[in-house]
């Protein structure tokens, strides 16, 4: 399998090959969100702080929510967010196995996510992991 690419948010969705997925990583304690989160939700006009304030989305350790995003016009784009618990945490051997078995539950074949949320973790060869930094 080739090395992982690393580019910019947009030039990810833009691109004829773009990502299935973005996994943007969420905190409990962090409203608004901040990283790739932060950038998703300022490119979507506040969806995601909003989902916080309903308490649709507390980012609780393990909690995975597929949100679509009108995030270009004409472009819906998935985001998965994955709740870490408090912003000093990071995801055990076991919550990866978990995220990498709902990726390939999902059927999500190419996904897109960033080092700083994520440190480099391993989703199986069938999956194409794109960094976004």
């Amino acid at each position: 399998m080739a090395e992982p690419s690393e580019i910019e948010l947009e030039s990810a969705l833009l691109q004829t090959s773009a990502p299935d997925c973005i996994l943007a990583a969420v905190f409990e304690d962090e409203q608004p969100p901040l990283r790739i989160a932060g950038k998703l939700d300022w490119k979507s006009h506040g969806f995601i702080s909003a989902l916080f304030k309903e308490k649709k989305l507390k980012g609780t350790k393990g909690e995975l929510t597929l949100i679509p995003l009108a995030y270009f016009p004409n472009k819906i784009v998935k985001v998965l967010t994955v709740g870490f618990g408090t912003s000093h945490s990071q995801l055990s051997p076991t919550d990866k196995k978990s995220l990498r078995d709902q990726i390939k539950h999902l059927k999500l074949k190419k996904v897109a996510l960033s080092k700083s949320d994520f440190g480099s973790i391993d989703l199986g060869e069938e999956i194409s992991i794109t960094w976004i930094v």
